[in-house]
């Protein structure tokens, strides 16, 4: 991972406040990261940990 190396988001994106999501599209290792935490969450949660 290339922390610090990261392609900005277009100037839009980021005055709309959107450019995690524009990461989330443009990096799908990150998307399903993400899904994992949200299962986990869902998880801890409903008590089923």
């Amino acid at each position: 991972m290339y922390w610090g190396f990261v392609k900005r988001a277009p100037k839009k994106w980021q005055e709309w406040g959107f450019e995690w999501f524009y990461r989330l599209l443009s990096e799908l290792s990150r998307l399903q990261n993400q899904l994992k935490l949200l299962r986990y969450l869902g998880y801890h949660i409903s008590g089923h940990l």
